[in-house]
């Protein structure tokens, strides 16, 4: 189990540290920030799989591409294999890496090939646009929200309220699925302006665009 956060935009950076300690019980081994273009990226990681080539947040080789990932890739070797085969070269033996490299080489569809519980935010420094995923049964989660133009994706809710700026306003459809079923619907929360990514979903946003999410899986 690991913790991760991105944010977009200059009103989150201030509380950024304070905001990625929140999920330091979800990834006890190290705790590390990366700024990248207009977007910071955070991990706490509980170390599985390449203990040392495996730290995030993680950068492809062209530097255009910085990933913050939570998961376990059970086909990631595979994956390996197929894009050794298309002309990539990989620097660590981690899942992470096949992950990132995949969507470089995939984009988008990426999520289709994987086997496996995940859930990762990915920011492009080019265009400014942050890709996120979740796994088909929702395993791993995965939170987000925007405000003030920019937009905040985590592990958890814990984040958000460490950000002063992020409205926390509650949200009536949320405590009512709470009331009825012991736990928000997706993509509803307790907080109006923090929505749960549904499994077997992804999201395209960019600022000035808004979010744009989609199913990527539903079951048969």
């Amino acid at each position: 189990m690991c913790g991760i956060l991105l944010t977009v935009g200059e009103i989150f950076r201030v509380d950024f540290d304070a905001a990625l300690a929140t999920l330091k019980s979800r990834g006890p081994d190290a705790r590390e920030v990366l700024a990248h273009g207009n977007a910071l990226l955070g991990h706490a990681r509980l170390a599985v799989i390449d203990i040392v080539g495996g730290r995030q947040p993680m950068t492809a080789a062209n530097g255009r591409l910085a990933m913050v990932y939570n998961g376990e890739i059970y086909n990631f070797a595979a994956l390996r294999r197929e894009l050794e085969a298309a002309g990539h070269a990989f620097a660590t033996r981690s899942d992470s890496e096949v992950l990132l490299t995949g969507y470089l080489h995939w984009g988008e569809a990426v999520v289709a090939r994987l086997d496996g519980m995940f859930a990762f935010a990915i920011h492009d420094a080019q265009d400014g646009s942050v890709f996120l995923a979740r796994d088909r049964l929702g395993i791993k989660p995965l939170f987000w929200g925007e405000h003030a133009g920019g937009l905040i994706a985590a592990s958890t809710l814990a984040p958000f309220f460490a950000f002063a700026a992020f409205p926390k306003k509650l949200d009536a459809e949320g405590l009512r699925d709470y009331l009825a079923f012991q736990t928000p619907l997706a993509p509803h929360t307790l907080v109006r302006d923090i929505h749960a990514l549904p499994p077997g979903a992804c999201l395209r946003w960019k600022a000035g665009s808004g979010a744009k999410p989609r199913q990527w899986w539903t079951p048969r």
